[in-house]
C-alpha cells in the first residue's frame, strides 16, 4: 500500500496499554522489571535511579548506628554512658523496608511507567503488597498482582501466572470503554458513523475513539474540512483512513484503542466518545 502518512494501527495496536503491561518483581534482595502480552514476557534494563536491593537504601550508608549516647553527671570517673535506642529492631526494619519501597515506586514510576504508559503489576510476598500499594504513588499500579515471591519462579512460570492476572483486567478495561460508548452516544455525544466521527476528529472533539482491529478502509481524510475521500487500497496517496482518523485524535489530545471485532460495541469499525 503506498501511502502519504504512515500505516500505524498495527503499531497502535501492539504497544496499547490494554494489550500490555509490566511486571514489578520487588523483593528485599533483587528488584526486577518485565514487559510482555499473553505470549511473552521479557525483562527490561532498569534506569539507573531504580535501587536494585533495599541496601540501596539503607540507611547504614548514611550513619553506622540509630543509638545516641547520653550521660548523667556527666562523662567522667564514676559515670558511665546510657545509650538509648531510636525504636525497637522490628520499627528499624519497617522503616527500612518503607523508605526501599518509596525510592522503587518514584524511580519506576519516573523512569518506567511514565515513559511507557503501560499498567504495573506488582508480584511480591503477600505481606509486602499492603505497604507498597499503600505508599505507592503510582496511577498506574494494578490492584491486581502475584502474591508470591517472584525470584522463586522461573521466567516461564512468572510469564503464566502474570498473564493470568492481566488477562481479566484487560477484558474488564475493554468492556469499560465500551460502557463509556453506550452511555456517551445514549446522551447524544457518541457515534459510530465514519464520516460524522472524522468530522468532529477534525473538530478536536473526540474525547475517545474506539478503532476496529485489522479493519481497513481505503481512503483519505481532509484535515480541514473532515471530509473522506474514499478510494481504493493499492493506489498512490491513498491510506487507511481509520489508521488516519486514530492519529488525527490523538494528535488533538484523544485516546485511541484498538480492539478486536468481537469487543467491538459497533459493527462500523469505529465508536467515538465525544468531549461536547
Amino acid at each position: 500500500m503506498v501511502a502519504d502518512s504512515f500505516h500505524t494501527q498495527p503499531l497502535r495496536q501492539f504497544l496499547q496499554s490494554v494489550e500490555r503491561y509490566q511486571v514489578l518483581a520487588l523483593s528485599l534482595n533483587k528488584v526486577q522489571l518485565f514487559e510482555g502480552n499473553r505470549d511473552s514476557l521479557e525483562a527490561l534494563s532498569l534506569a539507573s535511579e531504580v535501587p536494585r536491593s533495599s541496601s540501596d537504601t539503607s540507611s547504614d550508608r548514611q550513619q553506622t548506628a540509630h543509638s545516641s549516647v547520653s550521660s548523667y553527671g556527666g562523662l567522667g570517673a564514676g559515670h558511665s554512658a546510657m545509650h538509648h535506642g531510636q525504636g525497637g529492631k522490628k520499627d528499624g526494619m519497617d522503616s527500612e523496608v518503607e523508605r526501599f519501597f518509596r525510592a522503587v515506586d518514584r524511580a519506576v514510576q519516573a523512569h518506567h511507567s511514565d515513559v511507557s504508559g503501560l499498567p504495573l503489576m506488582l508480584a511480591a510476598l503477600p505481606e509486602h503488597h499492603h505497604l507498597f500499594q499503600a505508599i505507592s504513588h503510582n496511577p498506574r499500579l494494578m490492584k491486581q498482582g502475584l502474591h508470591i515471591n517472584p525470584e522463586s519462579l522461573s521466567p516461564t512460570e512468572l510469564q503464566q501466572r502474570a498473564w493470568a492476572v492481566a488477562a481479566p483486567a484487560q477484558q474488564a478495561q475493554q468492556s469499560a470503554w465500551c460502557d463509556d460508548y453506550t452511555a456517551a452516544k445514549a446522551k447524544g455525544l457518541g457515534s459510530d458513523d465514519l464520516a460524522d466521527v472524522a468530522h468532529a476528529a477534525t473538530a478536536g472533539r473526540v474525547s475517545t475513539l474506539l478503532i476496529e482491529a485489522g479493519r481497513l478502509v481505503a481512503g483519505r481524510i481532509d484535515g480541514t474540512t473532515g471530509r473522506i475521500d474514499y478510494s481504493e487500497l493499492g493506489y498512490p496517496r491513498v491510506d487507511d483512513v481509520l489508521d488516519d482518523l486514530g492519529t488525527l485524535v490523538e494528535k488533538l489530545g484523544g485516546q485511541v484503542h484498538v480492539l478486536a471485532a468481537e469487543r467491538m460495541p459497533t459493527t462500523t469499525g469505529v465508536a467515538a466518545s465525544y468531549r461536547h
